[in-house]
C-alpha cells in the first residue's frame, strides 16, 4: 500500500484499483478523535467481511480479501448450482420429433377432417411423406368433434395435429389446470399456413369456383 501511495504522490497516473485502495486507506486510517457515521459504517462492513470482532489498524488489505472471498463464494454457489442442474438434467427419448419419425412410429393420429392438413395428406402422391402420414390418420370413421379429439389427446390416446399456436394454447391451459406437462410439441413443422382474403363482386361466378378449392 505504501508503494502504491508513493507512486501516486510522484505524479504517476492513477488506475481505478489504486484510487479505490487509496480511498479505502484514507477512510480506514487509525481512529481519530472525530468518528463520522460514514466511517463507522465502513468499519462495520470491514469487520464483518474480515470476520473479526475488532477494528484492525490496517484494514484495507483485509477488506479487499474479504470482498474477494465474498465474490468467490457467490461465484462458487452459482457455478455449483448450474453444474448440478446440468448433471441431473434428465435425458428423454422422444418417440418422434418430425413427420418422418411420426409416420414410422405407427401411432394413431387425429386431425380435423377437411382441414388443410387432412386435405394435403389425402391428396398426396403415392410413396411420398404425406402419403405415408395419411395412413396413420385413424379418425376418418370416428366422430370429428374437436373437444373429443383434445380430451383423448391429453389422455394419451392419440397424436393430435393442428396449428402450433393452437397446440401451445391447449398445452398451456392443461398445465394451468393440472400442473402437469406430459405432452410435447414436435420440433419440426411440415405445413406452413397462410391466411388470405379474396373479394368478389356481388353475384360473381368466380366465387363458386374458389369455394371448391
Amino acid at each position: 500500500m505504501r508503494f502504491l501511495r508513493k507512486r501516486v504522490e510522484r505524479g504517476s497516473e492513477r488506475t481505478p484499483a489504486v484510487s479505490f485502495l487509496h480511498s479505502m486507506q484514507q477512510h480506514l486510517s487509525p481512529p481519530s478523535t472525530i468518528t463520522t457515521p460514514g466511517r463507522r459504517s465502513l468499519l462495520w462492513i470491514q469487520d464483518r467481511l474480515s470476520a473479526v470482532s475488532i477494528q484492525p489498524p490496517q484494514g484495507v488489505l483485509k477488506t479487499v480479501i474479504g470482498l474477494w472471498l465474498l465474490l468467490s463464494l457467490i461465484l462458487a454457489t452459482v457455478y455449483r448450482g448450474n453444474l448440478k442442474a446440468m448433471l441431473i438434467l434428465p435425458k428423454v427419448t422422444l418417440p418422434f420429433n418430425n413427420l418422418e419419425e411420426l409416420s414410422e412410429a405407427g401411432l394413431p393420429v387425429w386431425v380435423p377432417l377437411l382441414s388443410v392438413v387432412h386435405n394435403a395428406a389425402y391428396r398426396a402422391e403415392p410413396e411420398t411423406l404425406l402419403w405415408h402420414f395419411n395412413r396413420t390418420i385413424y379418425n376418418t370413421d370416428r366422430p370429428n368433434n374437436l373437444s373429443w379429439g383434445i380430451a383423448d389427446f391429453l389422455a394419451g390416446q392419440h397424436v393430435m395435429v393442428g396449428p402450433r399456436s393452437a397446440m401451445v394454447q391447449i398445452l398451456h391451459a392443461h398445465f394451468s389446470k393440472t400442473g402437469q406437462c406430459n405432452t410435447y410439441l414436435m420440433a419440426e413443422g411440415f405445413l406452413k399456413s397462410n391466411t388470405g382474403v379474396l373479394f368478389f363482386a356481388k353475384g360473381s361466378k368466380l366465387k363458386a369456383e374458389f369455394n371448391l378449392m
